[in-house]
């Protein structure tokens, strides 16, 4: 079936969804502006390293209260008004950063805070706007399609950066940041002409906008069609619900069944953090120079084929989420991503293993944390390199303090050794990046759209904005510490170790995904939560798919759980 056989006005949905994708497309796109402007900020003196590395990371957290208070403001004001909100204050924080003629650290952090709280508030908006005005049948390619543009935004940031560099020969920061704010104005101008979410509306009491909304999407609906779009089949007399009151709209949901969706929701938002792909991505550099790749150019060019090739994955789901369903292309991910993290784990050792590293000769003028006996424990260190010795000689590699002694430098060059600071020179250093890529198109298939698609989709419209919210804030919150955790512990544990974690992470979440998540495509929304009422609805949810239960046989199995009425 084609969009024009669902009766959708095509050009009018269009239209509304590139609107709504610019927010994620900003997110890409600003991640790469930030760390370009890291160069602006550090040649021109503005920042210190540790004011940059707060600048770039804390602001994150801002994002946490803007997917919880989101929820709550679209609940209240609509859609597209939150979405309008969230956009102007994008443009209010970047403003700040790139207008003033001589911003102070303390601005700059204010501006950047307002800009990842409108993230997160953009996010959780997204995410149930787009879910509300897309038609069962491709509901889970549009969603996917939100994720689709992040890496997207990431990959054109990049070449307007290098354009921006080349053209100034220096990284102007106010350029790449004010670049930002094309996006956004381009959202803001198109935003009021899109359809509001006639859900929404239509729960607010306000039905004869909600039917107006819905014409404008839906230009020959029937009274039967705009019944069968909405979250429920029966009308609200049918039903015996009051006329279209919020409290008693939606269907009669039991505790345990909104706890079992709403764990679900939560833990999906951890799982894909804690697989280590936004931290494979902050720290690409360092695994780039692991593999001996240390030319700028080299080292954006890998960037750059890394955030291509995680565009190509998650457009690759596009086509296989109709084929294969959410799970089972979740899971397919979650195996393939494990394995590639095995094989990195593997590529590493390798390396450590193919460098003889023995005990630092010069104790005695080496710093303390220099003295490890692995490569890649020594290139963690930021002041730490290694002296490194062909076979043909007979001292082995050892690590060094390449920063603050430079007579050390002199002492291994004077015994025909090679300095190297930053990475690993060894012979299997390629498998590193054949890992890392694998790694990449694992996750983007599935870990990277599937879960948002799935948190968004499973909740009935009387709780979608508060849960959405919830598991939105519970994704940025996660993003946050995990990647500070990675920074923090990677010189302590090394690179081998916290990738065991992270194996080991995405195999108890292969584990839970197994068993607790059902499939949900192409099921109506106001039938979802039948998937719910088995306690291993994830195992069995082949059979609840293909044949659901009714709604007295749900209510029978979950006779101990109690309503629930706001």
């Amino acid at each position: 079936m084609t969009l024009e056989d669902t009766g959708l006005n095509t050009s009018t949905f269009k239209i509304a969804t590139f609107t709504i994708l610019l927010s994620r497309f900003l997110f890409g796109f600003d991640r790469g502006a930030i760390g370009a402007s890291s160069l602006g900020f550090m040649k021109t003196a503005l920042l210190t390293m540790q004011q940059n590395a707060v600048l770039v990371s804390a602001p994150m957290f801002a994002s946490v209260a803007g997917g919880l208070l989101g929820g709550f403001f679209q609940m209240r004001f609509g859609r597209r008004n939150s979405m309008l909100l969230s956009t102007a204050l994008y443009i209010l924080g970047q403003t700040i950063c790139v207008c003033v003629a001589s911003p102070s650290y303390a601005m700059l952090l204010t501006g950047r805070c307002i800009c990842n709280y409108a993230f997160g508030m953009a996010h959780v908006t997204s995410l149930v706007y787009l879910l509300e005005l897309s038609p069962t049948l491709y509901r889970g390619q549009v969603l996917v399609a939100n994720q689709l543009v992040k890496p997207l935004g990431n990959s054109i940031s990049g070449l307007v950066n290098v354009t921006i560099g080349r053209l100034s020969s220096t990284y102007d920061w106010r350029l790449i940041m004010g670049s930002c704010l094309a996006p956004p104005i381009i959202q803001i101008v198109l935003l009021p002409f899109i359809p509001k979410s006639f859900q929404w509306l239509y729960n607010k009491d306000r039905i004869d906008e909600s039917k107006m909304s819905a014409r404008r999407l839906y230009p020959d609906i029937t009274t039967d069609k705009f019944m069968e779009i909405l979250d429920t089949r029966k009308t609200p007399s049918q039903a015996g619900y009051h006329a279209l009151n919020l409290s008693d709209h939606g269907y009669d949901v039991k505790k345990n069944v909104l706890f079992r969706m709403a764990m679900i929701s939560v833990v999906l938002m951890i799982i894909p953090q804690v697989a280590g792909f936004t931290t494979v991505m902050y720290f690409l550099v360092e695994i780039a120079q692991n593999a001996g790749i240390t030319n700028n150019i080299s080292i954006f060019l890998m960037s750059e084929g890394i955030f291509f090739t995680n565009t190509l994955g998650v457009l690759i789901s596009i086509f296989l989420l109709s084929k294969l369903g959410r799970r089972k292309l979740l899971l397919l991910s979650q195996i393939g991503t494990a394995a590639s993290l095995l094989l990195m784990i593997g590529a590493v050792d390798l390396v450590d293993g193919g460098i003889l590293v023995a005990p630092n000769p010069w104790p005695d003028v080496v710093s303390k944390s220099c003295l490890v006996r692995s490569c890649s424990r020594c290139i963690a260190q930021s002041m730490c390199g290694y002296c490194s010795f062909n076979s043909t000689q007979h001292m082995k590699s050892f690590c060094t303090d390449g920063m603050a002694h430079h007579s050390t430098n002199d002492r291994c060059e004077i015994s025909q050794g090679k300095w190297l600071y930053g990475h690993c020179d060894s012979r299997y250093s390629w498998l590193i990046v054949l890992s890392m890529i694998l790694f990449v198109v694992f996750f983007s298939i599935g870990l990277a759209p599937i879960p948002f698609v799935i948190a968004s989709e499973i909740f009935p419209q009387k709780w979608r904005d508060r849960f959405t919210g919830l598991s939105i804030s519970v994704y940025y919150t996660m993003t946050a510490a995990v990647s500070l955790g990675f920074g923090v512990m990677l010189p302590y544990l090394g690179i081998e170790v916290l990738l065991g974690v992270f194996f080991v992470c995405t195999v108890l979440g292969t584990l839970f995904v197994f068993l607790f998540v059902p499939e949900t495509a192409d099921v109506s929304p106001e039938d979802i939560h039948k998937l719910f009422t088995g306690f291993w609805y994830g195992r069995y949810s082949s059979p609840l798919y293909q044949q659901l239960p009714s709604d007295s046989d749900a209510a029978s199995i979950n006779n101990n759980g109690n309503s629930l009425h706001s």
